[in-house]
């Protein structure tokens, strides 16, 4: 499947509450593919939204933002630590930053 096709199903996954599909779809956003302009502004909030959903790897790219000020978020080594051990919690996430 080609980017552009990946990115309309995430977007629908997301738009249907899915945590997965709204990490995966962040990940294009941070990463400007789909068809998507580079966005870490619109990538962030994805994350949070699929972080609180439980998505191990969006937990932990949630605390990347924090740690380094990314996507509009303030730098934050609390909240970073916090989201680094939600995501060792449920076993996702650390050494696979996407």
């Amino acid at each position: 499947m080609d980017d552009e096709a990946a990115m309309r199903h995430y977007r629908a996954a997301a738009d249907m509450g899915h945590p997965q599909g709204q990490c995966n779809l962040a990940v294009l956003y941070e990463h400007g593919r789909g068809g998507l302009a580079p966005s870490e502004v619109m990538a962030a909030p994805l994350f949070r939204v699929a972080a609180d959903g439980g998505d191990g790897d969006a937990m932990f790219n949630l605390g990347v933002y924090y740690e380094q000020g990314r996507g509009g978020l303030p730098k934050s080594r609390e909240e970073a630590a916090m989201w680094y051990r939600k995501a060792a919690a449920v076993g996702d996430g650390f050494g696979d930053a996407k």
